[in-house]
């Protein structure tokens, strides 16, 4: 079969030609339909997650069938038999049931990128109804989806804040009641947070960190939350410990993979209902698998659009 497969650390994936896997107990083997590529792919090819054993095939989530014929979703391929290939491994307990009528590109969005969202502004941060919610880094995947999400499930305010400035001029056609410009004078940028929201900030979703979550941290209102989900501005922040400490700031780190495949399922299956009730949408790219390498440059660069790998399997 054919798969995207990386040989060393920190290499561009390449097409080759592959054994086809076979399934132990408790796992399955999956024909891919689609795959979806995200952040998360880009770390662990680089050793910075998941620790990958050489060579692999990369991804970690795809739309696929069984061999017993069930349609599934899937975030979390079993390595090295990633989901950038015609087959991939899953254990049958990772395994999300979606129905045949699903348009598979169209929702994958809604898998690692929208349940970080979900379960980063639910299950992690609680929102409350009539909270201000902030999405720090809102031109991103994850961001685009928060936006809705937090205009649908009950905020009384959603700010969105990113570089982008033509994402900015559409923000509020995804629910943002107000929005803030990235990447000035960091002390612009507090004096911006604030005026966007004059009560502060009860929830944050943060996919930045870095600098921009330093001029965050001194707008929030009393008991805020910080929803820790990616460091896309950079590694490190430096925190003043006085606003922390006298408005009880919480800082909440969130991995999907720390929330139970049930929590996942519902979240994804809920996502999946609002897309087909058009309230919710992302913007997509089908790229086939021979250009995969020309796709894993475009994700580092920091895309605005859900790449989506359509095995070769799928095109013949």
């Amino acid at each position: 079969m054919k798969a995207a497969v990386v040989t060393e650390l920190d290499a561009t994936p390449h097409v080759a030609d592959v054994e086809i896997p076979r399934p132990r107990p408790g796992e399955q083997l999956v024909t891919v339909e689609a795959a979806g590529m995200n952040p998360v792919d880009i770390n662990i090819s680089r050793g910075l997650a998941f620790d990958p054993p050489l060579p692999y095939t990369v991804g970690m989530e795809g739309i696929g069938r069984t061999q017993d014929g069930r349609r599934v979703y899937f975030d979390l391929a079993t390595q090295p038999f990633g989901s950038f290939a015609e087959h991939c491994i899953v254990a049958e307990n990772d395994l999300i049931g979606i129905p045949d009528d699903v348009d598979a590109a169209a929702v994958l969005p809604f898998g690692i990128a929208g349940l970080a969202a979900w379960t980063g502004l639910t299950w992690k941060g609680g929102l409350g109804a009539g909270e201000t919610v902030l999405i720090l880094g809102a031109s991103s995947i994850v961001g685009q989806i928060g936006v809705q999400l937090a205009a649908q499930l009950g905020a009384g305010q959603v700010v969105a804040a990113a570089r982008d400035q033509g994402f900015l001029a559409r923000a509020g056609a995804l629910g943002a009641d107000a929005t803030v410009r990235l990447g000035g004078d960091p002390a612009n940028l507090v004096v911006d947070l604030k005026n966007a929201a004059p009560r502060g900030y009860d929830l944050v979703l943060d996919m930045l960190w870095g600098r921009p979550v330093e001029a965050v941290a001194t707008a929030m209102a009393p008991l805020g939350r910080i929803v820790q989900v990616g460091a896309s501005a950079g590694p490190t922040a430096e925190l003043p410990a006085r606003p922390l400490r006298t408005s009880g700031i919480s800082i909440l780190t969130h991995t999907n993979f720390h929330t139970s495949i049930n929590v996942r399922a519902a979240g994804f299956r809920t996502m999946c209902e609002m897309h087909a009730a058009g309230r919710l949408s992302v913007p997509y790219e089908e790229i086939p698998l021979d250009r995969v390498a020309d796709a894993w440059q475009r994700q580092q660069t920091g895309q605005h659009v859900k790449l989506i790998i359509r095995s070769d399997l799928e095109r013949r």
